[in-house]
C-alpha cells in the first residue's frame, strides 16, 4: 500500500493518504511510525482512503483490535480524526471503526468518517472554532482555529 503523509506542524495537521490494496498491518505501521511520536499528539488526522482499490481486512475482529490499538495510543492532548471513505465498503468499515473506538474506555480523539476531502477539512475546522471559541470565552485569548 502506498502511503504517502504529510505533517503541517503550523495547522497541526496530518494528512494521510492511502492508495492500491490496504490491509491491518498497513494500518498499524502507520500507527506505529506516526501516531506514538509525542511530538505529533494533538495533531488532527485527515486520513483519506479515497484512492483505495480494496481492502484486506480479514474480520470485523480485526477492526476491534485495531480500535482498540488506536484508543491506547490517544493521551491526554488528543485531536481528531477524519476518514474520508467515498466508496460504499470503506464508508462502512470506517463505520464500524468509529463504532469500535467509542467503545474503548481509553479513546478520547473524536472522530468522523465523512465522503470527501473537503467534508474532512470542513469538520475539522468546524471543531477546531468550536473548541476554540469555549477556549477563548474561558480565558479571553482569541485563538487561531
Amino acid at each position: 500500500m502506498p502511503l504517502a503523509i504529510e505533517v503541517d506542524t503550523e495547522r497541526r495537521l496530518i494528512i494521510a493518504r492511502v492508495r492500491g490494496v490496504f490491509t491491518y498491518d498497513d494500518i498499524s505501521g502507520y500507527q506505529t511510525e506516526v501516531l506514538s511520536k509525542p511530538e505529533l499528539h494533538g495533531y488532527d488526522e485527515i486520513f483519506d482512503i479515497s484512492e483505495v482499490e480494496s481492502i484486506d481486512y480479514k474480520s470485523h475482529k480485526k477492526v476491534g483490535e485495531l480500535a482498540e490499538r488506536s484508543a491506547a495510543l490517544d493521551n491526554s492532548m488528543t485531536g481528531r480524526l477524519a476518514i474520508v471513505a467515498p466508496s460504499y465498503g470503506a464508508f462502512g468499515l470506517a463505520r464500524m471503526y468509529q463504532t469500535y473506538r467509542g467503545l474503548q474506555p481509553s479513546s478520547k480523539k473524536k472522530i468522523a468518517v465523512l465522503r470527501s476531502f473537503e467534508e474532512a477539512v470542513k469538520w475539522l475546522i468546524g471543531q477546531r472554532q468550536s473548541v476554540h471559541a469555549v477556549t477563548a470565552t474561558n480565558d479571553r485569548t482569541p485563538r487561531w482555529p
